[in-house]
């Protein structure tokens, strides 16, 4: 009798040992079934949440912001610029930190003007690009060094997001770690970099520098930390 009801425990055990990985089996073969899934469908919330930070954006008709195409022997980069004289475009150095570069074109509504020379800041990511000639373009309003750390309205314009020139409302904070540089809050895409960051009296403070968080958020250079 005792060997029969041990036996009986022993088979009811086992049965429930093989109901346990045939349940544990079905779990992993779900979550595999499933992992993709989520996957694309976070993948396509991303893409939504992305274009819909750029979309409600306007174009800006401010031709002082100019897009800057570099060509080199390995690439072709696509930058924006700020006109701040009248043979002078201010951009992120960054944009023209490369080997080899052949040709620096600026372009502003269709029409091209080629780079003579360009210097480099060895303090910040600014550089300013040189034109033999002045160009045919109203400069901007150079805003007076700013100070408060306070969060602050604005705006900026760069050829980011679709490839046009668009005119983006953002927060920006000048960083408490290094003053030359603002924490700017709204949508900066590849392409801003060398844009314009403006006050709210359209006067130029910064020179997009980077971004992070997805696009969501980004750097500028103060543009007094050349």
């Amino acid at each position: 009798m005792v060997v029969t009801f041990m036996l009986k425990k022993v088979l009811i055990y086992q049965s429930d040992m093989v109901k346990f990985y045939k349940i544990f089996l079905l779990m992993i073969l779900f979550a595999l079934a499933v992992a993709p899934v989520n996957a694309d469908k976070k993948n396509k919330e991303f893409i939504e949440l992305e274009d819909s930070l750029c979309k409600p954006f306007i174009k800006n008709t401010n031709n002082a912001v100019v897009k800057i195409i570099i060509s080199s022997n390995k690439e072709t980069a696509v930058c924006s610029g700020v006109v701040i004289g009248g043979n002078q475009v201010i951009t992120a150095k960054h944009c023209v930190d490369k080997n080899q570069i052949s040709q620096i074109v600026v372009i502003s509504d269709n029409e091209r003007f080629i780079v003579s020379e360009y210097s480099m800041s060895k303090n910040s990511d600014l550089a300013i690009l040189s034109f033999l000639e002045s160009l045919p373009i109203q400069r901007v309003k150079i805003g007076l060094f700013f100070e408060d750390l306070d969060s602050q309205p604005g705006y900026m314009v760069g050829f980011g997001c679709d490839g046009t020139r668009l005119k983006k409302n953002v927060q920006y904070q000048k960083s408490y770690v290094n003053p030359g540089v603002f924490h700017i809050k709204g949508c900066v895409c590849h392409g801003d970099s060398g844009g314009a960051l403006f006050n709210t009296n359209d006067e130029l403070i910064g020179i997009i520098s980077n971004t992070y968080e997805d696009g969501q958020k980004g750097l500028a250079q103060n543009i007094y930390s050349f």
